[in-house]
């Protein structure tokens, strides 16, 4: 669904849920403007004209990151894969409604519990907003890859890529950990 927003001459077709985060924008960045807007003000200076203009393009540029999800990730397992290569797998989604995250790509580095480097590696999905598309399970393999459980798994870079624009998941917190806990199986005798 889409609502069309008319704000001092700006017009621009945003959806539903995009229409309240830049709301609240600018409420809040532009509150006491639109006090004076309300009071129906009459900007005769064409200067300030153009630089209220201005203001209001600069804040929408904060709308459009907010369509960027956030993307979870989680270690599911670590299995031998034959010929001295193991395969770590993991799981890179995103909630269904929340939009696409374009092209994802994670680099990792797995230490020891004394802070030495064991391996680093890049994993990567394109994720999209469809049942089947918002989550992806992808793997790393290496022959170093067959590290114990006391291996901490840090993040050193994280970035989604939307057809020209990339952003940095890190910076903006659209990175967040699953934290998957398998289920305890027994086998009855």
């Amino acid at each position: 669904m889409f609502v069309t927003c008319h704000y001092v001459g700006l017009e621009g077709a945003v959806s539903a849920s995009d229409f309240s985060f830049c709301w609240l924008l600018r409420e809040q960045f532009l509150g006491g403007l639109d006090t004076l807007i309300r009071k129906k003000m009459m900007i005769k200076n064409k200067v300030v004209k153009i630089l209220l203009f201005a203001s209001l393009i600069g804040a929408f540029p904060l709308c459009a990151q907010s369509t960027l999800p956030t993307v979870s990730i989680r270690h599911i397992s670590t299995a031998y894969a034959n010929q001295g290569i193991c395969s770590l797998r993991f799981g890179l989604g995103t909630s269904m409604g929340d939009g696409d995250a374009g092209e994802v790509a994670i680099k990792l580095q797995f230490v020891d519990p004394k802070g030495r480097e064991l391996l680093q590696g890049e994993i990567s999905a394109s994720l999209n907003d469809s049942e089947g598309g918002r989550y992806q399970e992808v793997f790393l393999e290496d022959p170093n890859a067959c590290l114990d459980s006391s291996t901490k798994v840090q993040v050193l870079h994280a970035t989604a890529k939307i057809g020209k624009k990339k952003f940095d998941l890190l910076k903006l917190h659209k990175l967040v950990l699953d934290d998957f806990k398998p289920m305890l199986i027994h086998i009855l005798k």
